[in-house]
């Protein structure tokens, strides 16, 4: 009998692409067993896998069907299936496809997808068996978007395991839940359960002008930046004066729109990170409230971190790189180098410092502050 689900896409800019069952808003749900089975295959039985970041992603290499792919890890939604970009590497795996799958809200901009079962996803030390997969299209954009992953990791992780990320030394550890014991100098946090299987944590944000704001902020290691809110009234948050507007980043429906600026501070479990730096997304209907906000994997790579989705906790702990800054190209410039060494702008974007100095489109940048263009990077342009 063939197959036929429906998943929720939840996260817009950039794209998570984070997976849950159909459920409506405000129904109460249970977390669930994790799918299929593991053996640990690490002769000491000590699961390390090691990572790197990729753009604002972690990744990990793994196997399936003896073929190498590599994977990101995800919690914006807690999903089961892995969810893999349809691409030429994807079509040599040899999956065996059982049903379809839709992955969006359930409107227009659903993307009709290909579900996938009996797979045995490998990494160093552990086999994960009896996996499903939601395969997308080519002509979905995922492939593009992610161009160095093949797909991503869930519940397979966070179900059976207790999930040690370590920035430091770029290793993830998985914990049988009875066995883990922290041992660790940090804070314990509680994961509140939200709508469409979604968990947050309480924090506190304050704002440039001083305001303060309690609010229950929900997690997500997709989502590349490390902060996002939504202004409202009902989330009390507003838009700082200094902003830069534009794209936020690009989800199944199109564009998400919104400013990048800062906060003074972000306080979760007793930690203040100062000076951070957030997005704010335009207005989106019903969805504008304080529990939309989200952290993002920028916040988490300044802490150990350790999820504890089973007995739904987590612990964080400041890493070498808490004291890092958070910075961004927000110049409003678009560049591309000339042979000469300089850099011509091609584009300015409106409402920035850029358009502010009357730079225009085609002008030719040769020196900052007196310095040769050339001894600047992407990194150093920013306020």
């Amino acid at each position: 009998m063939k197959l036929i689900t429906t998943i929720l896409l939840a996260c817009l800019f950039p794209i998570t692409s984070v997976l849950a069952q159909d459920q409506d808003q405000g129904q109460e749900w249970e977390m669930g067993p994790a799918q299929g089975s593991y053996v640990i295959t690490a002769p000491d039985g000590k699961i390390e896998i090691p990572f790197e970041i990729i753009g604002q992603d972690i990744h990990m290499d793994a196997s399936i069907n003896g073929k190498k792919v590599r994977m990101m890890i995800d919690n914006g939604v807690m999903w089961d299936e892995l969810l893999m970009f349809g691409s030429p590497v994807i079509d040599e795996l040899g999956l065996n496809f059982t049903g379809s799958a839709g992955v969006g809200n359930g409107d227009e901009n659903t993307v009709q997808s290909k579900l996938a079962t009996g797979i045995t996803l490998s990494f160093p030390g552990v086999d994960f068996i009896d996996q499903s997969a939601i395969v997308t299209p080519y002509s979905s954009g995922f492939t593009q978007i992610w161009n160095t992953a093949e797909g991503q990791v869930c519940g397979t992780f966070l179900k059976h395991f207790v999930v040690d990320i370590d920035y430091d030394r770029s290793i993830i550890t998985l914990i049988k839940p009875e066995d883990f014991v922290y041992l660790g100098g940090g804070v314990e946090i509680p994961l509140i359960k939200r709508d469409y299987q979604m968990f947050g944590i309480p924090a506190t944000v304050q704002q440039t002008d001083g305001k303060i704001v309690d609010l229950e902020i929900a997690l997500d290691l997709g989502l590349s930046g490390a902060l996002r809110l939504i202004p409202g009234e009902q989330s009390g948050i507003t838009v700082p004066e200094k902003t830069f507007y534009g794209v936020l980043g690009t989800g199944i429906a199109g564009p998400a729109m919104g400013h990048t600026g800062r906060v003074a501070g972000l306080t979760i479990g007793g930690y203040t990170i100062e000076n951070l730096l957030a997005t704010f997304r335009e207005n989106v209907g019903d969805s504008a409230v304080t529990g939309d906000s989200m952290l993002g994997h920028q916040w988490f790579s300044r802490f150990h971190v350790i999820f504890d989705y089973p007995n739904q906790r987590m612990f964080i702990e400041p890493n070498s790189h808490f004291y890092d800054p958070f910075e961004t190209n927000m110049t409003g410039l678009v560049l591309r180098p000339t042979q000469d060494g300089n850099f011509q702008i091609v584009k300015v974007r409106p409402d920035s410092p850029a358009s502010d100095a009357e730079i225009l489109k085609d002008d030719v940048v040769t020196q900052i502050n007196e310095n040769a263009f050339s001894e600047y990077d992407g990194d150093t342009l920013t306020w």
